[in-house]
């Protein structure tokens, strides 16, 4: 059996979850539980977002054991764009990548890479471990391709190329 430990990130963070991120989130999650039994899943949310977890937990709970539902905290991190939160953000990145490592994955979904911008949600793909594969979803990399208008702002562009050296 196959254990899948997901980032439910991408339904919980303040710029993604009432969007098309967020439902996308949501629907994969739904569809890979309804399907998966040859698998197993561990769904991790950001304790930050407290208010999102019962909601998704409620949409997930027939189809998941309770203790396949996993909440982590960063604490002290508020948003990796301010340069005083560098610090904090390396120790959320490493605390997020730990919490995921702790349920012994045979693989890592990172449901959203793109996140924490403006809000503490926290990704990092490999800064604490490179045993584990990490499959990501990428839905848009426009800003990638065109920065102007998107990457003029040069704490953003410093943000958003880290994310792609990930």
């Amino acid at each position: 059996m196959t254990r899948i430990v997901i980032d439910m990130q991408g339904a919980q963070s303040t710029g993604s979850r009432n969007r098309g991120i967020g439902r996308y989130t949501r629907s994969l999650v739904a569809a890979l539980l309804r399907q998966s039994t040859e698998h197993e899943i561990i769904l991790v949310f950001n304790g930050y977002f407290a208010d999102t977890i019962s909601e998704i937990r409620a949409e997930c709970g027939v189809l998941l054991p309770r203790e396949n539902l996993c909440v982590w905290h960063a604490e002290g991190f508020e948003t990796p764009i301010a340069k005083e939160h560098s610090a904090w953000r390396v120790a959320a990145e490493f605390t997020y990548e730990a919490f995921l490592l702790s349920h012994k994955p045979d693989l890592i979904l990172v449901t959203s890479l793109f996140e924490g911008l403006t809000d503490p949600t926290v990704t990092s793909i490999h800064g604490y471990q490179f045993d584990v594969p990490v499959a990501v979803v990428l839905y848009d990399l426009i800003p990638y391709t065109n920065p102007v208008p998107y990457l003029e702002n040069p704490p953003v562009k410093a943000w958003y190329l880290e994310k792609i050296e990930h």
